[in-house]
């Protein structure tokens, strides 16, 4: 529609430029007007081929028919097609799930038992006892006196004399001044005060004494003791002694030997297997329908107009082709 709207206004275009003269662009400029002058001898003529110096006098106006674009609103009808939605009966076919027993055979191997007797050979080991003189050693204890020498020690006093100082003092009274605090009208005042006091009077003295001290002696003693020791001692004693003797004995043993035997066994097996099976399931599709619908669309249509343009000037080409000069003399 855009593409219609365009060609039609460039139509218009052409149209309208073709219709106007050859000096219909030229309304600024004084000499594209025919001029008006006494002769045509005396006006040189300029570019436009009017005569220089005439003033510029006004067009004349034509009416013309122009066809011209414009928009009209139509209703039209047109076909719709519309998807619906309907529910449709249709056969699928599913695999499900069947268990189905199945018998097969399979080979199974068997021991079976055969009982059989054979002469077995063996070797026996019998005690045979014997009387045997063996020798052997015992430890007899044996008492013995033996003298020795031990180590005592002893208490002996010693008298000793010794030298010592004794204070052979005594007490005496003696006159002591101190003081003591007595209050008086003024304050407090020291006030000697005598007393008696008693001191012992030290008087040293020496002298010898005798002490006994004890002192402890080592003396060696002889003493007797008994000791026991053990000395080896050979004897001679008969004992029994076994000794073993081998000996090959036979005898017959039952023994149960077994065989393989292979046997067919039927079994039964469970198998699952798919298989196809047809259901009728409800769909649901769309469906086409075709109708028809009311619209309002823009039309772009060429409408005749009446317009004013400019009349076509004559062409100078002498005195015959421009009657507005007045002629020529």
């Amino acid at each position: 529609m855009l593409v219609r709207f365009t060609s039609c206004l460039a139509a218009l275009v052409v149209v309208a430029v073709a219709g106007q003269p050859a000096y219909g662009f030229c309304f600024k400029k004084k000499a594209c007007a025919a001029p008006a002058c006494d002769s045509c001898a005396s006006a040189p003529a300029d570019a436009c081929g009017a005569a220089a110096g005439c003033e510029a006098a006004a067009p004349a106006m034509v009416e013309k028919k122009v066809m011209v674009p414009e928009w009209v609103t139509e209703t039209r009808t047109v076909k719709v097609t519309e998807m619906k939605k309907e529910e449709q009966d249709r056969k699928v076919t599913v695999m499900e799930k069947q268990t189905v027993a199945e018998e097969r055979t399979k080979k199974v191997c068997k021991m079976v038992p055969e009982t059989k007797t054979k002469t077995v050979t063996y070797t026996v080991c019998k005690p045979v006892y014997e009387d045997k003189t063996v020798e052997y050693t015992v430890m007899v204890p044996v008492s013995e006196k033996k003298t020795g020498v031990r180590k005592v020690c002893k208490t002996v006093p010693v008298t000793e004399t010794k030298t010592v100082t004794c204070d052979n003092g005594h007490w005496e009274k003696q006159c002591v001044t101190c003081y003591k605090v007595k209050q008086t009208c003024c304050g407090c005042e020291c006030v000697p005060v005598t007393k008696m006091k008693k001191v012992w009077v030290s008087c040293p003295v020496t002298k010898e004494v005798t002490v006994t001290k004890c002192h402890k002696v080592v003396e060696e003693v002889p003493y007797e003791y008994t000791v026991t020791t053990c000395k080896p001692e050979t004897r001679t004693k008969t004992v029994k002694t076994c000794k073993m003797v081998q000996e090959q004995q036979s005898k017959e043993v039952t023994y149960t030997e077994c065989h393989q035997v292979v046997e067919d066994v039927k079994y039964t097996v469970n198998i699952v297997k798919c298989v196809p099976v047809e259901k009728t399931v409800k769909v649901t599709v769309c469906v086409p329908v075709e109708s028809e619908k009311q619209v309002e669309v823009k039309v772009c249509k060429m409408v005749e107009k009446t317009i004013q343009v400019p009349a076509p000037a004559p062409a100078c080409g002498g005195c015959d082709a421009a009657p507005a000069c007045g002629g020529c003399n």
